[in-house]
């Protein structure tokens, strides 16, 4: 069975955004005794330090992991990342690929996105412990380099931490407020109560309208009592969120929008995250489910899509986060580190339960609210896998959080 980076690799290769397999510039070879001089390199550092797995930052003709590759011994692995899919479909047309075993010990890995190449690499349980992390002598494009720089950082910066256990001392958890801004216009109300983590206190609904609406009646179904207030939108999805916030009691507040759903591992998981010592924020990988419940988009920053959606309320100093921006609102204001967690997930629903002309009005909002300087677009095609892959990949900790290096990943819309 092949490795799982090679089946993401080539569902992204697969697809051009845009619909534009674009021509890459032919990368300059390297010269050959530098190739040879970085391969004694690499085996002296293997031998020395016994690790089992090589990280090579950057693919360039393919020339320096095709020797890797041959001069690897048993049982180190090769993993080659490359963040252009563009000079990847090339190198592909030159032979530049012919080192991959997709069944074996080599691979590539490829996307535009350094998030996805980071969480792919843990959730294969490739970590910086027992990996050289190194980058390639080829010549490389400066913009990919910089982003490479980046993901590198990322990989080797990150630290796992595993959730607290329950402490039979602890009285109490952190209390935590559910809470969402909600359109009466949404379908599937219903299923979006019902989802409500039954581990919260309170449940807060702030509509988009001038009184508490008819629909509000879906909440019925709800685990939990929920409070419902009214507030226009006014296109400003910021202050309407810092309303929402305002309304909220708990310790933490997690939130969601009307077309997002938990994950089971993300309910069981809410009481660990919010009882972190040092973590402030907490972001979920969100999978947009397309083109059915079986499948999700990604490459090209579909996913993992990482969204801020857990935070402590109050600061330990006393301040209180806030959102920001009219449109694609950022939650600012943080205090303490923002966590990843992989192992629990955000389902999108957004292309399930709205048809093309409603999600269509839906950005002519987003535009409306940017004041003209946005203008989204829905492709009529996306690269996609089953979710199954994804638990399939997965053998890392998938019960503990990573804390990544100097960012904060994440959005609010």
């Amino acid at each position: 069975m092949s490795h799982p980076f090679s089946i993401y690799t080539d569902e992204v290769l697969a697809f051009a955004l845009g619909g534009r397999q674009g021509n890459a510039v032919a990368p300059g070879v390297p010269h050959e005794g530098n190739v040879s001089r970085f391969r004694d390199r690499v085996l002296r550092t293997l031998d020395a330090g016994g690790m089992r797995h090589v990280v090579l930052f950057g693919l360039g003709s393919g020339c320096v992991a095709r020797v890797l590759a041959r001069s690897l011994p048993p049982p180190v692995e090769l993993t080659v990342v490359c963040l252009d899919p563009v000079l990847a479909r090339g190198a592909a047309r030159t032979g530049g690929l012919s080192w991959i075993e997709p069944e074996g010990r080599t691979r590539l890995l490829c996307d535009t996105s350094t998030w996805a190449a980071w969480l792919l690499l843990w959730l294969a349980g490739i970590g910086p412990r027992e990996s050289l992390a190194i980058f390639s002598p080829e010549p490389l494009d400066p913009a990919e380099k910089d982003r490479l720089l980046t993901l590198k950082r990322l990989f080797t910066g990150t630290g796992h931490v595993p959730l607290p256990g329950r402490d039979p001392g602890q009285v109490t958890r952190p209390r935590i407020s559910f809470a969402s801004v909600l359109s009466p216009e949404e379908p599937e109300l219903e299923g979006f109560f019902a989802a409500i983590p039954e581990v919260v206190s309170e449940a807060v609904a702030l509509w988009d309208a001038p009184d508490v609406p008819a629909a509000a009646r879906a909440a019925s179904v709800s685990p939990v009592s929920v409070r419902h207030l009214a507030r226009p939108l006014g296109q400003d999805f910021a202050a309407q969120r810092n309303a929402m916030l305002a309304a909220c009691r708990g310790d933490w507040v997690f939130f969601l929008d009307a077309d997002e759903r938990p994950d089971a591992a993300l309910k069981a998981m809410l009481p660990g995250l919010s009882a972190m010592p040092g973590v402030g924020a907490v972001a979920f990988p969100r999978f947009t489910l397309y083109p059915d419940a079986g499948h999700a988009k990604v490459g090209y920053g579909l996913w993992p899509d990482l969204q801020t959606r857990l935070f402590r309320r109050i600061n330990p100093d006393g301040t209180m986060p806030r959102f920001e921006r009219p449109v694609h609102e950022r939650l600012v204001g943080v205090v303490g580190d923002t966590a990843v967690a992989p192992g629990a997930s955000i389902r999108h629903l957004s292309r399930l339960l709205k048809d093309r002309g409603a999600l269509s009005a839906k950005l002519r909002g987003f535009d409306a609210a940017s004041g003209g300087g946005v203008h989204h677009r829905i492709n009529r095609d996306y690269p996609s896998l089953p979710l199954a892959f994804f638990s399939e990949c997965a053998s890392g900790d998938g019960a503990g959080v990573l804390i990544p290096p100097g960012t904060r990943p994440g959005a609010a819309g």
